[in-house]
């Protein structure tokens, strides 16, 4: 199936601004293909993120993961 080109741009700014990150800000990085993943990981990206403070990635291949909208500045979500 071939992407829509406004797509595939989107998706490629995404991985742009996610490269163009400092490594150490890509020191913790989770990937979910899809919003199922989420069920899984959440408590895993709450307990970082709040109880430890710390910064992390979360890749998705979904723009309509749930993980998108998440109210947290140390979660920074990326749809590639």
């Amino acid at each position: 199936m071939k992407l829509p080109f406004s797509t595939f741009l989107r998706e490629w700014l995404e991985l742009v601004r996610f490269r163009s990150l400092p490594l150490d800000s890509r020191s913790i990085v989770f990937y979910a293909q899809d919003a199922g993943y989420w069920t899984y990981l959440e408590g895993i990206v709450r307990e970082l993120t709040s109880d430890l403070n710390q910064q992390i990635c979360y890749v998705t291949s979904k723009p309509d993961d749930p993980v998108m909208q998440w109210p947290d500045d140390r979660l920074l979500p990326f749809c590639i």
